[in-house]
C-alpha cells in the first residue's frame, strides 16, 4: 500500500478536481486554518475565489503545502506576491513549500505535455516506407503528484543552489530560486508480440535554477540571472528486450532555453545582453562527456576579506563535465533560444539515420538489426537513464527599471521577467517480423514534449538574500 495524505481543500468536494484524485488522497473542507492530519491545503484554482493571503503565509510558516490545480491569475497573484515567483496559469498543478535553508521554497510543477507518436515501417508485401503520425495531450497523475510533494524529506525541501561556484561571497545582494518539473507518463502501445499491448512508465525529473544577482558594486548596477537547468532523463524498465524486439529506448532528447521577456510576455527591446551559454556541440566519441562551462564576471557589494563590506570581484562559475557515452550534443541555439538537442550516436545514430529514413536504418546491418535480422543493442545509456545540464545567463539594466541613487543602491529595485524554455524526449520500440503479430519490420517513436514558463520579480528574489554563501 502506498503512501496516503491528507489535504484541506478550497474547491467543490463533488467537482471534476476532486474525483479525479485517487484512494491516496483524502479531502475535507478548508474552514480557515488546517487540521493537525493535514500535509497542507489542495487550491482548485478554476473557482472564483481562493484562499486569502494571511491564510496561505500561515501555511507556509507551519512548514505544510501549498497546492493549486490549474492556477489562475489571480490565484497565482496571491504567490506571487508572498513568494516572488510563479508559473504560467492554468498549469495542471504547482505545489509550494517553504525552506528554511538557502532553497526559498521548493517548487514542484506538474506539466501538461503534447504527444506525437509515429510507426515506420515495412512488410513484404509492400517494400515502401510507411508512416502514420498522431498527437495528443497527455493527463498527468495528480494524485500521484500531491503525495510526493507532500512527503517529500525536509532534506530534499531544503536542498539550496546545487552549483558551488554559482554562489557568491556573503551579504552579496543575491537570491536564489528553483522550481522542479515532473515528467512522467505512459508510452503508447504496439503490435508487438513480446510487449503484449503493454506500456512502458517513464519518470524523469528536471530541475530549473535562478541564480539572481544584484551587482551593485560600481556605478551602474545591474542585474544578472543565471538559469541552470540539470535533470536526469530515464526510460523506466524496458518492457521487450529479445532477438525479435527491443523497446521503449531513448533516442533523443531536446533542451531549451528562450529569450526572457517583460512582465507583459513581450520582447525586452533595451536593457536585456546575453552573458553566454553551454554547451556546445560536442562529439563524445572520443571523450564519452560533454563539458558545460561559464563564466560571468561581476562587482558585488559583499563581505571584503579583512572584515567590513565593500566592492568585491566575483566571478559566477560553471565548470563540469557530464558523463554522455554514446550520445552527442548538438547547439542549436539562436538570436532568440538556447537550445540543445542531445541523441544517441552509436550503434544506431540518430542523427545520421533518421527515423523516417527507412531504408538507412533498416537495411544498415549494424545500426537496429544485424545481419540474421534480430535486433541489435543499443547503448546502455538509451536503456536506462543519462544525465544533463545547461546554462544561460543574461544581464538585465535600465531602461528596465529605476536603481535608487546612491551606493549600494539597495533595496533592489522591481523587475518583472517572464522566463521560458522547455524539454523533448523521444524515445523508440523496434521489431523484426517474428516480434510483431503482423509479420512486419516497425520502428515505433514516442514522444513527449513540455513547456514552461515562470514569473519571477528578480528585485524580490535578489532581495530574500539567500544564495550568498561563504
Amino acid at each position: 500500500m502506498g503512501a496516503k495524505v491528507n489535504l484541506a481543500f478550497w474547491g467543490d468536494l463533488s467537482g471534476s478536481l476532486a474525483r479525479q484524485l485517487g484512494g491516496e488522497v483524502s479531502l475535507n473542507p478548508f474552514n480557515g486554518t488546517l487540521t493537525a492530519s493535514d500535509a497542507g491545503i489542495l487550491v482548485d484554482g478554476t473557482q472564483a475565489s481562493a484562499p486569502d493571503e494571511k491564510a496561505l503565509r500561515a501555511i507556509f510558516e507551519a512548514g505544510k503545502m501549498v497546492a493549486i490545480s490549474r492556477p489562475s491569475a489571480a490565484s497565482l497573484n496571491i504567490l506571487t506576491g508572498i513568494t516572488g515567483q510563479a508559473p504560467a496559469p492554468g498549469v495542471p498543478l504547482v505545489t509550494y513549500r517553504r525552506s528554511t535553508g538557502r532553497a526559498g521554497y521548493r517548487v514542484n510543477i506538474v506539466p501538461e505535455a503534447k504527444i506525437r507518436s509515429k510507426v515506420f515501417g515495412r512488410s513484404p508485401e509492400t517494400p515502401s516506407a510507411q508512416g502514420s503520425d498522431s498527437t495528443a495531450a497527455g493527463s498527468p497523475n495528480i494524485s500521484a503528484a500531491l503525495v510526493r510533494a507532500a512527503t517529500v524529506s525536509a532534506a530534499a525541501i531544503s536542498a539550496g543552489p546545487s552549483s558551488p561556484g554559482l554562489i557568491p561571497p556573503l551579504a552579496s545582494t543575491a537570491g536564489y530560486s528553483s522550481f522542479i518539473y515532473d515528467p512522467a507518463f505512459n508510452t503508447g502501445t504496439t503490435d508487438d508480440s513480446s510487449a503484449g499491448g503493454s506500456s512502458q512508465y517513464v519518470d524523469s525529473s528536471a530541475l530549473t535554477e535562478f541564480y539572481v544577482y544584484w551587482v551593485n558594486g560600481g556605478y551602474a548596477p545591474y542585474y544578472v540571472v543565471i538559469v541552470r537547468q540539470t535533470g536526469t532523463w530515464s526510460v523506466g524498465g524496458v518492457i521487450v528486450n529479445n532477438a525479435n524486439s527491443l523497446g521503449w529506448f531513448q533516442g533523443s532528447f531536446g533542451v531549451w532555453a528562450n529569450l526572457p521577456t517583460n512582465s507583459s510576455q513581450q520582447p525586452i527591446t533595451q536593457g536585456l545582453q546575453s552573458q553566454g551559454y553551454s554547451p556546445v556541440t560536442t562529439n563524445t566519441t572520443n571523450t564519452n562527456a560533454v563539458n558545460v562551462g561559464l563564466v560571468v564576471p561581476m562587482t558585488l557589494i559583499a563581505d571584503q576579506p579583512g572584515g567590513g563590506t565593500g566592492s568585491v570581484q566575483f566571478n559566477a562559475t560553471v565548470n563540469d563535465a557530464i558523463s554522455y557515452p554514446s550520445w552527442n550534443v548538438l547547439n542549436n541555439s539562436s538570436a532568440n533560444t538556447n537550445s540543445w538537442w542531445s541523441y544517441q550516436n552509436s550503434p544506431w545514430n540518430i542523427l545520421q539515420y533518421a527515423p523516417n529514413d527507412f531504408h538507412d536504418w533498416w537495411s544498415n546491418t549494424s545500426l537496429i538489426y544485424d545481419s540474421n535480422g534480430n535486433m541489435v543493442p543499443q547503448a546502455d545509456a538509451s536503456l536506462g537513464s543519462i544525465n544533463y545540464e545547461s546554462v544561460s545567463a543574461w544581464a538585465f539594466s535600465p531602461p528596465l527599471f529605476t536603481a535608487p541613487a546612491q551606493s549600494p543602491f539597495t533595496p533592489p529595485p522591481s523587475v518583472v521577467i517572464w522566463f521560458s524554455g522547455g524539454w523533448d524526449q523521444d524515445l523508440y520500440l523496434a521489431h523484426n517480423p517474428s516480434g510483431c503479430n503482423n509479420g512486419h519490420h516497425h520502428l515505433f517513436s514516442y514522444a513527449q514534449s513540455w513547456g514552461w514558463n515562470w514569473y519571477m520579480d528578480l528585485g524580490a528574489v535578489a532581495a530574500q538574500q539567500n544564495l550568498a554563501g561563504g
